[in-house]
């Protein structure tokens, strides 16, 4: 049970890394051609927010027991392997646009030191959605609302996605 459960993370992670890896250059300038900044950055949010359907759908479900058959459990992985797809591709999509927006921002001067600034952000802003998530699943879970915090996760993304379209 143990090495199926480190396959189905490993598996999460090789997703996300394959797309970018294999994609990222196709994927951008695919996006390049048809769309201008806001649109990528916009579809590129919506794809993000939409990742949190699958678990969504699945978050009521009770875990696999112990003795679970295999196929069972890959039955149950397929949600989070369309989740981590979806917001690989919707990473994708946004990462050249947002970097392109920070050198607009910057005026061209100091991009270093705004790029900086960024990532610090963002890892902040990363560390403390994790905690805060994580928090929420397990309360959620335990309080019998385990679909709650997947609701919140998709409309984050679509609020996030319409607040750029403006």
């Amino acid at each position: 049970m143990r090495f199926l459960l480190a396959a189905v993370v490993a598996a999460l992670f090789a997703v996300s890394g394959v797309l970018a890896l294999v994609g990222q250059l196709r994927i951008t300038a695919w996006c390049k051609r048809r769309w201008g900044p806001g649109r990528c950055l916009t579809t590129g949010l919506l794809l993000m927010g939409s990742a949190f359907v699958p678990p969504l759908l699945t978050a009521g479900t009770p875990l696999p027991a112990a003795g679970t058959p295999a196929g069972e459990i890959v039955v149950r992985v397929v949600p989070l392997v369309l989740s981590a797809s979806l917001l690989a591709l919707g990473q994708v999509i946004v990462f050249p646009f947002e970097m392109d927006t920070i050198v607009s921002l910057s005026g061209n001067r100091m991009v270093a030191t705004y790029y900086g600034l960024y990532n610090t952000v963002c890892g902040v802003g990363i560390m403390l959605g994790n905690l805060v998530t994580g928090s929420a699943l397990d309360v959620a879970r335990s309080s019998g609302l385990p679909t709650l915090p997947w609701l919140v996760m998709v409309a984050f993304g679509l609020v996030c996605a319409a607040g750029v379209s403006m």
